[in-house]
């Protein structure tokens, strides 16, 4: 079962899991080492992504923001679509055959976005090289971290077609909505 998209997408947002267990000690960095989950992404097309903003925007409208973030921050295992039942219609109205596929678009896109922020996408990749480049950390432990961290490096082609969307008022509005109500 997927992770739940709320603890993904925070995850996704931020680059301190990683950086925090380099510089943890080795106790706390072991039990990073457990608990990093990489994430999956999907090749993204403009008519994809604004999908999966659509079908958030939709969800967020059916039951209310605040619910939606306390569904996601008490959820359980059991599945949004047992949870909230007009979920399979939204995913459905908007061309996507479950939640899962759904949830890996709109991380996409998030990951995405977070990438053309500031200097988001050039100290990942440092990031990634620094881990590479450590002597002191063990083999098992680097390589989680730096499958962890390059799940969470979008493709050329995600970044633009969310360079795309940030262009089209239209869309973009979207963008921010979705952003700011996660």
């Amino acid at each position: 079962m997927m992770p739940r998209v709320f603890a993904i997408l925070i995850l996704s947002l931020s680059f301190l899991a990683v950086s925090s267990a380099l510089s943890a000690p080795p106790a706390l960095a072991q039990d990073a080492d457990s608990g990093l989950v990489p994430l999956k992404q999907v090749e993204l097309d403009r008519s994809l992504a604004i999908r999966a903003l659509d079908t958030y925007i939709a969800l967020s409208k059916t039951v209310g923001v605040d619910q939606l973030e306390a569904l996601f921050e008490n959820s359980t295992e059991e599945r949004l679509t047992a949870l909230v039942p007009q979920l399979t219609k939204i995913l459905v109205d908007n061309g996507f055959p479950n939640e899962d596929r759904w949830i890996e678009a709109l991380q996409s896109v998030v990951i995405a976005y977070e990438a053309l922020q500031g200097n988001n996408l050039a100290e990942s990749k440092q990031a990634l090289q620094d881990i590479q480049n450590d002597q002191t950390l063990p083999a098992d432990q680097k390589r989680e971290l730096m499958t962890m961290l390059n799940s969470m490096i979008p493709s050329e082609t995600n970044l633009e077609v969310l360079r795309d969307l940030m262009r089209d008022p239209e869309t973009n509005k979207k963008l921010a909505q979705v952003l700011e109500e996660m």
